[in-house]
Formats: C-alpha cells, sequence, structure tokens
C-alpha cells in the first residue's frame, strides 16, 4: 500500500481501521493482505475466502464461505465490522469456460452481496473493487474506465470471465453512488 492510504479513508475519531480482503487467498487478495499486514495503521486484517487453507499469512484473520452466500456474507460483515472491504473475489480466469453461471455468480451476484451488506454497515467506510482490464473492449491501449465495455453478445462465448467482471463494474459504480458522503 501506499504511504499514508489509510488517511485518505473517511474517519470518526477514535475509530480502527479494519480491513476485510475478500478473496485474500488468491494471487490478487494474498498481496494485498500482505500490503495490509504491514501497515501498522491497520489494526486487523481479516480474509474471506472459499478456502482458507492456502497463502496464508500469520496476523491475518480468515473466515471461509462464499460471497454467493447473500446471509453468510451479512453475517461476517456485521461480525467484523470491517471500515474497508477490498473485494478480490473471483474464479480464476483460467477456470475455463465450462462455468459460465459461475463466474457470473460470484462476479456478479457475489459483488452486488458484498455492496448491500457494506452499504447496510455502519462500519464501512469504503469499498475496493477490483476489476481486469479484459472488462474493456479491444483495443486496450490507453483504455479509460468510462470506455466501452464487453457484454456477453460482444465475445459470444469465448470468454466468460470478462463478461462476468464487465456486468459487475456498473453495479459497482451505482452502488458507490449510494455510499458517497452527502455534500454539505
Amino acid at each position: 500500500m501506499e504511504d499514508g492510504a489509510a488517511a485518505d479513508l473517511p474517519m470518526q475519531e477514535n475509530d480502527e481501521l479494519v480491513a476485510l480482503v475478500v478473496g485474500g487467498c488468491g494471487q490478487l487478495g494474498y498481496g494485498i493482505t500482505k500490503a495490509l499486514l504491514n501497515d501498522p495503521a491497520y489494526t486487523e486484517v481479516h480474509v474471506f475466502s472459499r478456502n482458507p487453507t492456502i497463502n496464508l499469512l500469520p496476523g491475518a484473520k480468515y473466515h471461509a464461505g462464499s460471497v454467493t452466500d447473500r446471509e453468510g456474507v451479512e453475517k461476517l460483515i456485521c461480525e467484523v465490522k470491517p471500515t474497508i472491504i477490498f473485494h478480490c473475489a473471483s474464479p480464476s480466469y483460467d477456470s475455463g469456460n465450462s462455468k459460465p453461471k459461475l463466474f457470473h455468480d460470484v462476479n456478479v451476484q457475489g459483488t452486488r452481496n458484498l455492496l448491500d451488506s457494506a452499504l447496510k454497515s455502519t462500519s464501512t467506510r469504503a469499498f475496493v473493487y477490483t476489476s481486469s482490464f479484459t472488462v474493456h473492449q479491444q483495443p486496450f491501449n490507453f483504455t479509460e474506465e468510462t470506455g466501452p465495455l464487453v457484454n456477453e453478445a460482444s465475445i459470444g462465448n469465448a470468454d466468460y470471465y470478462p463478461a462476468a467482471k464487465a456486468a459487475a463494474d456498473p453495479e459497482e459504480r451505482f452502488y458507490i453512488q449510494k455510499m458517497e458522503p452527502e455534500p454539505e
């Protein structure tokens, strides 16, 4: 994490920084978890994973479960009370295209479950959604986040990963608008 990144969070006096890394046992989540554990600003680092048996780090608290389980997500966020949620959960890109429903369930419905729970939480101040450059239509040169996204019609059955990630992007943007504090 970059120096001072935690200082940018909207905090109340005496708030503790508690991070929840969803998908924290995967490649990206592991790296984020490691960085958070090395940042003294964070008092607790929790990891939510389908398989919390790999890429374990001392100091992190691990929770087994799936983002597709709405009640489980709500319960975890209620118990952990994260100040910030890092959402990195997704079936891996190389999982193959034999499971389009899995990609959709995790990347779209799972993201929705996390965002719904984050909105209800009185402790959550920030939500970091990790997407992929593959959500944008090619060519990728100088792509901006407002550029056109791929969809299932534009790629056919070629690749469900970017289509599912792209379907979750507008969801995340909608929720982020709801999470932003009203101007004073």
